[in-house]
């Protein structure tokens, strides 16, 4: 299909290689770019005042105030307790005595290093197996818990969304019973292994496991705070984007200074002609 020019539609052969129409001398190249940019102009425009509330929404949960700050700082103390002692377990076997500290760093180097094969073996145990399984409950619940913290605290960006209170409140309750079930079902497991085994081997709760919950609990009373007291959102004013260019109040009031500055100017030079 031959191309035309698009003022006078005139139908454009291979030997029209200039840039200007041969009927009308047009050049087919600038020919609409203003038109063509403001369209692209109002497109991006429009696409901005529709994501703007967002990104005032994400600013007001994140930095939009003093609470905001320090509960995005609270969101990471569950985290950091978790590098503390959460714990020891101690061994006291024949020419062989070992006592471990645990925290997040000793866990994930257990896991690492573990022989499942020997874990599931004792699994089948008629009688310790179930402390086995426990044990291992435990740890599932803990990792589990560490990677719903993280998933939290960057959906916490978006705490002032319609549902986003709700989604707090659900991984902070999720936290916190995952937590509390580890918890039990480490020292369910290791006092019945010990009695079972005396002087064999022992295990202690330490301060990090208090700290995690504290921490815990803080997150949530931070949360049923906003609850009571709502943030507030500024949200930025984008009507003007919302209305075609030529409509926008801020376009026709310089629309209409230009006018009033040529009209000054026109009426300057017709005094200068007089005098």
């Amino acid at each position: 299909m031959a191309a035309t020019c698009p003022k006078c539609g005139y139908k454009l052969r291979l030997r029209d290689y200039k840039p200007e129409c041969p009927q009308c001398g047009v050049n087919l190249v600038y020919y609409g770019m203003e038109e063509r940019l403001r369209a692209e102009a109002d497109k991006a425009e429009l696409e901005y005042a529709h994501n703007k509330p967002k990104t005032d929404r994400i600013k007001a949960a994140t930095i939009g105030s003093r609470f905001t700050q320090v509960r995005l700082g609270m969101y990471l103390l569950p985290i950091l307790c978790t590098l503390i002692p959460l714990g020891t377990i101690s061994y006291a076997l024949p020419f062989y005595e070992k006592s471990t500290s645990l925290n997040i760093i000793s866990l994930v180097t257990i896991v690492q290093n573990f022989d499942f094969d020997a874990l599931l073996k004792m699994f089948g145990s008629a009688d310790y197996g179930k402390y086995f399984i426990m044990i291992a409950v435990s740890l599932v619940c803990f990792l589990l818990m560490l990677v719903l913290s993280l998933v939290s605290m960057a959906l916490l960006t978006l705490s002032c969304s319609p549902k986003g209170l709700v989604r707090n409140f659900t991984f902070n309750i999720v936290n916190i019973c995952l937590y509390l079930t580890s918890v039990v079902c480490f020292y369910i497991a290791s006092t019945n292994l010990s009695s079972a085994f005396p002087g064999v081997g022992s295990a202690k709760l330490g301060i990090g496991f208090i700290g995690i919950l504290i921490a815990l609990l803080v997150l949530l009373t931070l949360n049923i705070i906003q609850k009571v007291k709502p943030i507030e959102v500024k949200y930025t004013d984008v009507s003007e984007y919302l209305m075609a260019y030529e409509d926008r109040p801020s376009t026709i009031a310089a629309r209409e200074a230009k006018a009033a500055a040529a009209a000054a100017e026109a009426a300057e030079e017709a005094a200068a002609q007089k005098a």
